[in-house]
């Protein structure tokens, strides 16, 4: 009877890396959509604003847009932590 070996290819350090990288991104992001919801607005960054800007609309939200987009952003920093404690463990074994 032969026995299954599983080696692991990526190293642990690159693991922990990778994956606290994406753990403290998506504390981040909790925060950051926390924050919109207890104030209640929002500001887009990045490419939607200058594209925003370019068209002359404004890059603020408030009310329940802003609500949203923070929600929306507590629920893309939770994906974030998942995978990210995900990754350290099993990212060795996704070759």
């Amino acid at each position: 009877m032969e026995s299954i070996v599983i080696f692991a290819d990526t190293p642990l350090g690159t693991r922990l890396l990778i994956g606290g990288f994406m753990v403290i991104f998506g504390i981040a992001f909790m925060l950051i959509g926390a924050n919109n919801i207890r104030t209640q607005t929002a500001q887009e960054t990045g490419k939607r604003r200058t594209v925003n800007l370019l068209l002359g609309k404004s890059n603020s939200y408030r009310g329940s847009s802003a609500v949203m987009r923070g929600v929306l952003r507590i629920i893309c920093g939770i994906f974030a932590i998942g995978a990210g404690i995900l990754f350290m463990i099993f990212g060795a074994f996704l070759h």
